[in-house]
């Protein structure tokens, strides 16, 4: 029995010995990779996001539970980060994504725009699941696609998850921070949850690239003067006038922004 005991021990020594190599081994490939500066890493992350946040939102007890205790959400991306039985199984509805990866036509980006405007027809047609599965696509495909972003941004504001826009707008705005048309997308989400603050800054820094837009201009005013900040608006109200003095709202705004005034 001795004998036996001392070679179970000797047998555990050698395995922990050996799960520690192991961890040791890989511990520097892992520093490596930091998900916050490694560029190919960061769109994974995106993307996996994206698909993990699709598959919860199917199921209703996951829902649940990840909206109730969010270290389960951070285990389960973890999880299904490393995991890549489970990243297959969450992707598995874009397979045939990979399989045509290698062919021309994704090459010659045809079927990019192609899939964009069959994006387009669904939103049209209010078909928003099939959509998203569009928008998905382009991203697996071309992962820098800005619009493809967007347009999935503006996609999840239409389908009342705006903290999934949010991240997603925000995200593109890293691919693109000088995208006049990301902000807009963006503020108009912030608009939707209230935040008006937010919202204003978005519009401002979409105005300062598009300053003779006359929507940029409307926003950038509605949410000044809904955040009550009278000197944004006025700004606002001049670019609209110099843009087009023949505007029909600028009787409407000077007189919000005098009764703003009035009430300071």
């Amino acid at each position: 029995m001795m004998i036996l005991f001392w070679i179970a021990l000797v047998l555990l020594i050698v395995s922990l010995a050996a799960l520690v190599w192991v961890a040791f081994r890989h511990m520097a490939q892992v520093r490596v990779v930091n998900i916050h500066t490694d560029d190919k890493a960061q769109h994974a992350r995106v993307k996996e996001d994206i698909i993990l946040e699709r598959v919860t939102r199917t199921f209703a007890p996951a829902r649940f539970f990840l909206r109730v205790l969010p270290r389960v959400v951070t285990f389960l991306r973890r999880v299904g980060r490393r995991t890549v039985q489970e990243l297959r199984t969450l992707e598995k509805h874009y397979a045939h994504v990979r399989e045509r990866a290698q062919a021309p036509l994704r090459r010659s980006g045809e079927a990019v725009k192609r899939a964009m405007e069959e994006a387009a027809a669904l939103v049209h047609d209010e078909q928003y699941a099939e959509a998203e599965k569009k928008y998905i696509e382009v991203i697996s495909l071309r992962p820098r696609h800005v619009a493809a972003y967007e347009f999935l941004g503006r996609l999840y504001t239409k389908m009342g998850n705006l903290d999934q826009a949010v991240e997603t707008l925000a995200f593109a705005l890293q691919l693109a921070p000088n995208d006049a048309s990301v902000h807009v997308s963006l503020g108009e989400v912030y608009g939707k949850k209230e935040e008006w603050a937010r919202a204003l800054a978005e519009f401002e820094r979409a105005v300062a690239k598009r300053p003779g837009n006359p929507r940029y201009l409307d926003l950038y005013i509605e949410s000044a003067l809904i955040a009550k900040r009278p000197e944004e608006a006025a700004r606002g109200i001049a670019l609209l006038r110099k843009t087009n003095k023949e505007n029909q709202k600028l009787g409407e705004f000077d007189a919000r922004l005098a009764a703003l005034q009035g009430t300071m």
